[in-house]
């Protein structure tokens, strides 16, 4: 990973992470600072933080969207993914 994927530097989130927690059913920046932490210190990537959520809604990486239901059929298992940072994610 280069350093320009990196999008919040002060939580060490990328660009991925996001995609990655708009694919696990983040809807809004709400949900992205939860799941990643992202935007969460200093706030001063919150716009990149933003278009980087906005492209991935808008390329249909949402559950809502079907994008991955059928890679996971409908589980919520968080373990082992990157953007979760070892902390509890989102209650179902």
């Amino acid at each position: 990973m280069s350093k320009s994927d990196i999008i919040c530097p002060c939580r060490h989130v990328s660009r991925q992470d996001v995609i990655d927690a708009v694919a696990d059913g983040a809807q809004s920046m709400h949900d992205i600072k939860k799941m990643t932490k992202a935007s969460t210190k200093c706030g001063k990537c919150a716009k990149k933080v933003e278009t980087c959520l906005e492209q991935a809604l808008s390329k249909g990486g949402s559950k809502a969207n079907g994008k991955k239901d059928k890679k996971d059929k409908g589980k919520s298992s968080k373990k082992g993914k990157a953007h979760t940072s070892g902390k509890k994610g989102k209650k179902d």
